[in-house]
């Protein structure tokens, strides 16, 4: 069964950035009107389906859980995970980054699962703990644990399920999010560490 990396696109999670993009589509169309020239008009409206296709790329991303690995999809490029006996689990506020900027989006009402490997448990609390951010996502984890990270998706109760049935050592959930949902529905037989005061 194919699940989608990021969930379903809501547009609500970039409102402000839709605003700048229907700027440059209102201010295209402006230039056409008062004849400032066409140059203007077609660099503007270029720029702005340039940056819909940023936002929109990452949603096309799909994957499937298979033994012992995780096989993405992205229109005809394929890449195969491979998940180790060792792997851990870290509960996050979902968000996701662009390509082309440091910014990120938060996708609200959405949790990520990143999978970690090669690093024990110790070393992992170490390092979401060295900056002293009271939260972290899954593309701060990405970016701290750039040698360690293997994936992230948008979490779903029969996708968390498959990955676990792989052989998953450990599952990371910090204190800000048990609220969120119970943990005995996870059903899991791996140890879960909740990250207090976080």
């Amino acid at each position: 069964m194919e699940h989608r990396r990021y969930g379903k696109l809501r547009l609500g999670d970039y409102k402000f950035t839709l605003a700048g993009i229907g700027g440059m589509v209102l201010l295209a169309v402006a230039c056409f009107v008062l004849d400032c020239g066409l140059c203007y008009s077609v660099y503007l409206i270029s720029f702005a389906a340039v940056w819909v296709a940023l936002i929109v790329w990452p949603y096309l991303e799909r994957f499937t859980v298979e033994d012992h690995l995780i096989v993405s999809r992205r229109f005809r490029h394929v890449s195969e995970i491979v998940l180790p006996p060792d792997s851990v689990l870290v509960f996050t506020q979902a968000d996701i980054r662009d390509t082309f900027s440091v910014q990120s989006y938060f996708l609200k009402g959405k949790y990520a699962v990143s999978i970690l490997s090669g690093i024990s448990l110790e070393n992992i609390l170490q390092t979401l703990h060295a900056n002293r951010a009271r939260k972290y996502t899954n593309a701060s984890i990405e970016n701290s644990f750039s040698y360690h990270f293997l994936y992230s998706f948008v979490y779903e109760q029969d996708t968390f399920a498959q990955i676990v049935k792989q052989g998953v050592s450990r599952v990371v959930i910090p204190e800000s999010l048990t609220d969120q949902f119970d943990i005995k529905t996870l059903k899991c037989d791996v140890d879960v560490l909740i990250d207090l005061d976080y």
